[in-house]
């Protein structure tokens, strides 16, 4: 076992090889506990992270109730599904849950927000640079385009996300670093969200 990276969204976790299966099994604060197939781990796009993030995000606490483990991979011939203690997906699963729209886009960003800032007076920082990519699977950055457009994504992102007053600009770190919070607006839609899955379930 060894300190290393989350694959999924780049903080520190404890990363190790499976024993069963030719995969990682990792453990992180943010992400929880899952384990991922090394041809998926090895080839993982910025969207199939967004779409993991936050599926794991939406299901942390129902994980942790049953004590359950999800399985990520990429394997035409596996089948989905509950086997003992392990939720099988596929990354092809995964990618029917990237948002469809742009309203659809703005909810699961205000919500991967909310969950990593936990509270309300907690800020979030950006950096908008090609190398920091740890903020890039909370807003659904789509790196199929060229690699010089993802921190115009998350700048154009951002500003639909001020202009609808849902996340302010407190402070800006030299040329491209900025802190944002989540407004009271923001807060507000959040609530709903959770409010509506929770009458969903």
């Amino acid at each position: 076992m060894s300190q290393k990276k989350c694959p999924i969204c780049s903080m520190m976790s404890e990363v190790q090889n499976h024993r069963e299966f030719f995969a990682k099994w990792v453990t992180c604060d943010f992400c929880g506990s899952y384990i991922i197939e090394k041809n998926l781990y090895n080839t993982l796009s910025l969207k199939t992270k967004s779409c993991i993030y936050y599926y794991l995000t939406e299901n942390f606490t129902r994980y942790q109730e049953e004590q359950v483990i999800p399985h990520f991979h990429k394997n035409d011939n596996w089948k989905d599904g509950r086997v003992e203690k392990k939720d099988i997906i596929s990354e092809k699963t995964l990618l029917k849950r990237y948002p469809k729209t742009q309203e659809q886009k703005t909810d699961m960003i205000l919500l991967n927000i909310a969950y990593r800032l936990k509270f309300q007076s907690d800020v979030f920082t950006t950096y908008f640079s090609i190398e920091d990519a740890a903020i890039y699977p909370l807003f659904f950055i789509d790196d199929s385009y060229s690699r010089d457009s993802l921190s115009t994504q998350l700048n154009v992102t951002l500003e639909n996300l001020e202009r609808q007053r849902y996340v302010m600009h407190e402070l800006s770190l030299g040329d491209n670093g900025r802190i944002y919070t989540l407004t009271a607006t923001g807060w507000l839609r959040v609530d709903e969200l959770r409010q509506k899955a929770k009458k969903a379930n």
